[in-house]
């Protein structure tokens, strides 16, 4: 209400269910209801939640960080992907380091025709293996992002992705294949 330059609004009338079953408080859109203005999107949330964050603790909130929508987990054995179904888009992701090396990184790649994840799989080695040093990468394996302990914006197409966990050492660990959704 203090910046309404910060989200789109509409106005209509409503009407507001007062009862006292499970329907209490609903709010509708009634022609003869009292007409009210309201927010329906918010084309920069960053800095709606900085303002909102802002209103609510009284000190001015000048960075906010987004959750992310992919993330890649290091445990030091094992390297997992989640969500396990992604739509392709603009996405923000995030390396969890629970290893304990120091130095350890990782990337999140897409796999396109004609690279497969068995071929993936055959290119990096089993897990643990020291990963392929200057070598050219195969054809239809290509980078979306690298990791690092900082969100990452990324845009997935569609597409098979996959994380790689690495350490300092240069050995890698693979996550399991993710569909990247139209």
């Amino acid at each position: 209400m203090f910046h309404p330059e910060i989200a789109t609004w509409e106005e209509a009338s409503v009407l507001v269910t007062a009862s006292e079953d499970a329907g209490a408080g609903w709010i509708d859109r009634w022609d003869e209801g009292s007409p009210v203005r309201f927010a329906t999107s918010v084309p920069d949330p960053a800095a709606f939640e900085e303002e909102y964050l802002s209103v609510l603790t009284g000190d001015t909130i000048t960075q906010v960080q987004p959750d992310p929508t992919i993330t890649v987990t290091f445990e030091g054995k094992r390297c997992t992907i989640e969500p396990r179904r992604i739509t392709a888009g603009p996405q923000i992701v995030a390396y969890v380091d629970k290893s304990g090396e120091p130095g350890g990184g990782g990337l999140l790649i897409s796999l396109t025709d004609p690279m497969t994840y068995e071929g993936l799989r055959d290119f990096l080695g089993p897990d643990g293996s020291v990963l392929p040093n200057d070598t050219p990468p195969p054809k239809g394996l290509g980078l979306v992002t690298f990791l690092a302990g900082t969100l990452q914006e990324a845009q997935v197409d569609p597409s098979v992705i996959a994380g790689v966990c690495a350490t300092e050492k240069g050995q890698g660990w693979l996550t399991p294949p993710v569909e990247a959704e139209p």
